[in-house]
């Protein structure tokens, strides 16, 4: 990464012109004018930079005597980070006058550009731990040893802790994807990371795409719970976003994160799925533990083979009333009150399901082939959407 950048350097120029109205250049390691009060220079060589460069100067003054060709008179001081000079400040006008204005400019630039440099190492850091987390958590399985965890020593992470795992996401509540949405998204992981950086500063964290993943030291489930119901809830009041969290079942150790990451995201699955849930256990999940082995022409199938003899558009329609119908546990009074319709007439659309498919709904032997039909058609409506 270059740290004096050509946007940082002009960041430079504006905010030392707000102050005074001196012309200032500002000129990388060759001595090449990157940015200028006078836009027009900005390209140019400037041979007293050069020579604060090439001979390691603490700074030239240009006097009015024009020994330097197309310098005007002022101060030339290098600007340093990082331990090493990476560029020139020049500050034009009469030495007397502006030398201490020069001075306080050279010293504005040196901690812009170490707050560039820190920001940079922060990421460039941030990068590698999340490239490390990721190939313990997604990596073969067999390069997960003693030396794999040496490494994560040396990154300030020790993986032999036993941890937990928590599968978050936040999301608008209508889906929105706008840039408004994704810097509270983005705002709202932070708020977690913070929230449970604080609670040990063992627990570890991974950004993906859509998710979190939190790994925290052992917790039981009632305290998990509790703080997610926590992180649920403020994610709504502060950044108005929902936020679902998939819980794991046991602490685990090392070797085995990979598989207690893949029970936290099942888990988040299952609620990403239905938002019926804003959190779920993995040790809840009845149905969702083995969907996820099925492939989708075999769900597909399997839903047509139930709803046989009926369209595309009927079994949509069917199988969300059987949703709505299972989801109060069988009650008619509820279902049709849900629907808007007469129990009599809920009556009459459940006898003709069993009509029609050889399996009566409201029979306790086939409600769960029903169940496993609207559970995959839900994940085929969804992957067609998404």
């Amino acid at each position: 990464m270059e740290l004096l950048s050509t946007q940082l350097a002009e960041r430079i120029v504006t905010e030392a012109n707000a102050v005074i109205p001196e012309k200032i250049s500002i000129m990388d390691q060759r001595g090449i004018i990157i940015a200028a009060s006078d836009a027009a220079c900005v390209g140019g060589f400037h041979e007293g930079a050069w020579m604060v460069l090439s001979q390691h100067l603490p700074e030239l003054i240009v006097r009015e005597d024009g020994r330097l060709d197309r310098v005007p008179p002022g101060l030339n001081c290098p600007i340093a980070a990082a331990g090493q000079v990476l560029g020139v400040l020049s500050v034009a006008g009469d030495y007397e006058k502006i030398a201490d204005k020069a001075r306080v400019i050279q010293r504005m630039a040196e901690l812009m550009l170490s707050e560039a440099h820190r920001a940079y190492e922060r990421l460039t850091g941030e990068n590698v731990r999340n490239r490390y987390l990721d190939e313990w958590l997604n990596g073969d399985p067999k390069n997960i040893d003693a030396a794999f965890a040496e490494r994560g020593r040396e990154l300030n992470m020790d993986i032999l802790i036993p941890r937990r795992v928590l599968a978050c996401s936040a999301y608008h509540p209508q889906n929105a994807q706008d840039m408004a949405t994704l810097r509270a998204i983005d705002s709202a992981e932070q708020m977690i990371e913070r929230y449970i950086g604080c609670m040990d500063e063992n627990n570890l964290f991974l950004r993906s795409a859509s998710k979190l993943i939190c790994m925290v030291t052992p917790q039981s489930d009632a305290e998990l719970e509790r703080i997610a119901a926590a992180l649920q809830a403020r994610v709504e009041r502060e950044y108005h976003l929902c936020l679902a969290i998939g819980i794991d079942d046991t602490p685990a150790d090392y070797t085995e994160m990979h598989r207690n990451c893949v029970k936290a995201e099942r888990a988040l699955a299952a609620c990403m799925r239905t938002h019926k849930w804003f959190i779920r256990k993995y040790g809840d999940l009845n149905m969702e533990v083995f969907a996820d082995q099925v492939d989708a022409v075999t769900k597909q199938e399997y839903v047509r083979k139930i709803m046989r003899g009926f369209t595309d558009a009927e079994i949509a329609q069917q199988l969300t009333m059987l949703e709505i119908f299972y989801d109060h546990d069988g009650s008619i009074t509820k279902t049709a009150e849900r629907l808007f319709i007469h129990k009599n007439t809920l009556q009459y659309k459940l006898r003709r399901i069993a009509e029609r498919t050889g399996y009566d709904p409201r029979s306790i032997r086939h409600s769960s082939l029903f169940y496993i039909a609207i559970y995959f058609y839900r994940e085929i409506r969804d992957t067609m959407h998404n």
